[in-house]
């Protein structure tokens, strides 16, 4: 296994700073800083989910004084990106860090969004962070190995409660046993997540927010509830190794928008394109991607000239964030947006219909 040393001994360092005297090197002991990691191929399985998958050790680097205090910031990132995906900043006060199988495997899947069952090549890299009197260069060291990571066994979720008064209903699973989605209309009450339809245990309960889950194994344990305050429809995205869910209410659902008008590359013609529901941002639509010329547009929700979502004005900026839905556009007038010719160009247009904003980004 190849290990990268960043520094080199002490008159490298003193190089690097172009300052060092004989007061600085008084007292200097040590050997510069390495590490060591998995000398093999790491194949991880699920089945041993517990176990120390890899564990990486260092040296303490360079001693130059016994007034410096050394700690250790630990960082892992995909091999050969220069750690600008790394993992967040882990500060260590000793010399080693280990993950097990299940931490591993889960890190690689949410953090660089691999697909479980690849092989991935990594480098972990430690930075010895001296403070004392003076600036000392810190001390680098980086290790690659690789990994075998593994597919989650198919696990699944029913969501269940008063706001469901029906059979339990089941989640779509989108990637085995981590992430599910659901979408569907809710009553005002109360839901949580049955691993099974026939059984009140185990299930996913509210945690500490309506954001976090929590395993729930025993009826000795609170039986929480995620409230839904009002019946409508609701969009649902779990991630089930992490304990976290988002959902939103949604004002106003539908399965297709049309945006049409002369400033659009579709014209006058309903039905030519239909926006896209965001499933991975629950409430949001991107309604259109592409020119927009000097002209007018608008939204409909389907293809009769009949309601949609309008500006709130005749003539409506695409500067403005507001947008207001209507059941019949000759209640209010027939509204457009009116693009100028020194606002042309390549836009992504993105409706949130739960917040009731409508946002133009120039691409």
């Amino acid at each position: 296994m190849k290990i990268i040393y960043q520094t080199g001994i002490l008159a490298a360092t003193c190089l690097l700073l172009f300052a060092c005297d004989k007061s600085e090197t008084e007292g200097v002991t040590g050997e510069p800083l390495t590490i060591t990691g998995p000398a093999e191929k790491v194949v991880l399985l699920e089945t041993n989910e517990t176990a120390t998958a890899v564990t990486f050790n260092w040296n303490k680097g360079i001693d130059r004084k016994t007034t410096d205090t050394v700690t250790y910031i630990f960082r892992m990132d995909i091999a050969n990106r220069d750690f600008e995906t790394a993992t967040p900043r882990d500060t260590v006060t000793d010399f080693t860090k280990s993950f097990t199988v299940g931490e591993l495997n889960e890190l690689i899947a949410s953090q660089w969004k691999l697909r479980p069952g690849e092989e991935v090549e990594l480098e972990a890299r430690v930075v010895a962070n001296v403070r004392g009197e003076k600036f000392v260069y810190p001390e680098i060291a980086v290790t690659k190995f690789t990994v075998i990571t593994y597919a989650y066994a198919s696990v699944p979720l029913y969501l269940a409660g008063s706001a469901n008064p029906g059979n339990p209903l089941a989640l779509t699973e989108t990637v085995n046993g981590r992430m599910y989605k659901w979408q569907g209309t809710l009553n005002t009450g109360g839901f949580k997540f049955l691993y099974s339809a026939d059984s009140d245990l185990p299930s996913l309960n509210r945690g500490a927010d309506n954001n976090t889950l929590v395993e729930r194994t025993s009826t000795d344990q609170p039986d929480d509830l995620f409230p839904a305050e009002q019946t409508g429809f609701y969009a649902i995205n779990i991630e089930r190794k992490n304990l976290k869910i988002q959902y939103r209410y949604i004002q106003y659902y539908f399965e297709k928008l049309y945006p049409v008008g002369d400033a659009t590359s579709i014209g006058w013609s309903l039905g030519n394109l239909a926006a896209l529901w965001n499933d991975d941002n629950p409430g949001i639509y991107i309604v259109y991607e592409g020119p927009l010329n000097e002209g007018e547009f608008k939204i409909h929700t389907d293809t009769s000239w009949g309601g949609g979502f309008r500006p709130m004005a005749q003539n409506g900026s695409i500067s403005s964030t507001d947008v207001q839905y209507t059941n019949n556009q000759d209640e209010k007038g027939d509204l457009k947006w009116k693009v100028t010719s020194g606002e042309a160009g390549n836009y992504r247009i993105t409706l949130d219909v739960s917040e009731m904003k409508i946002y133009f980004e120039k691409l």
